[in-house]
């Protein structure tokens, strides 16, 4: 998927939700527009950061993620796990398979209980707000996501926390599907090490993301699909239902309603409701 097709699925996701909503009109601030639509250099073409070496990571041998996978792959202790989970980290640390590298401060590979919990929350990427707290999902849509999982009846440590890419694309904008792609054996492997019992995917650029696809989803929330076996929910982003913070129809309102019974279908599927 090209840099163009990518803000058009975009523009095309938020449009509809708009027209959902009952709204007939929309402002987009010039500034934004020119940001989303200034050129993207190929990585192949990027000039390389001085002192930072492009020669190619040694990596463990991974297996594909596959339902198969996740039966017959040896159940690991919660030592073994988090001794996992920091060979990942430091295999982020030294990646340079796509152009999120040249601008990164520290690729964040997510938080949380990595024993088997009951969710896992994807998103699409880290933001600003994440690279300066160092941690997934901070600032306002951080604290949603929190108050959304404390209705649920959990805290945010009883979860695994984590986004498809794990360094921040330049001026927060959505990954790229190359980004994605070279990131996402990174997620399956933490799934396969995790093992959720459940996935909460946040926003339409982390369900295709997750899935691969290019077709637009012009409403995911709220309808059960799978993962490898995993039972996956997508719902609205955190952020994407922050947009709406001063809008006087009352359409944060519905989203979030929309939210709340995506998150009680979970609840239920997890005997929690």
């Amino acid at each position: 998927m090209d840099t163009l097709t990518n803000i058009l699925d975009d523009l095309a996701d938020h449009i509809t939700v708009l027209k959902e909503l009952g709204q007939r009109t929309i402002e987009m601030d010039p500034q934004t527009v020119r940001e989303l639509t200034a050129p993207v250099v190929p990585v192949n073409q990027q000039k390389a950061i001085p002192g930072m070496s492009a020669k190619k990571r040694t990596v463990r041998k991974r297996e594909p993620l596959s339902k198969s996978v996740l039966q017959s792959s040896k159940l690991l202790s919660p030592e073994e796990r988090l001794q996992e989970l920091r060979e990942i980290e430091t295999e982020t640390n030294h990646c340079f398979d796509c152009g999120l590298c040249k601008s990164r401060i520290k690729p964040l590979i997510g938080q949380g209980n990595s024993n088997s919990p009951d969710i896992m929350f994807i998103g699409p990427a880290p933001d600003a707000e994440d690279e300066k707290a160092g941690k997934t999902f901070s600032g306002p849509a951080g604290d949603l996501l929190t108050k959304m999982i404390e209705a649920m009846g959990y805290q945010r440590g009883d979860l695994f926390l984590t986004n498809i890419c794990k360094c921040r694309p330049a001026n927060d904008r959505p990954p790229l599907q190359e980004e994605i792609k070279a990131c996402t054996h990174f997620l399956e492997e933490q799934i396969k090490i995790i093992r959720p019992k459940a996935i909460i995917v946040l926003g339409a650029h982390a369900i295709k993301g997750l899935f691969q696809t290019q077709s637009r989803s012009t409403s995911p929330q709220g309808a059960w699909t799978q993962y490898h076996g995993i039972p996956v929910m997508p719902t609205f982003h955190p952020k994407y239902i922050l947009r709406f913070h001063n809008d006087a129809e009352g359409q944060q309102k519905q989203l979030k309603s929309s939210v709340w019974r995506a998150l009680k279908a979970v609840m239920m599927l997890l005997k929690r409701d």
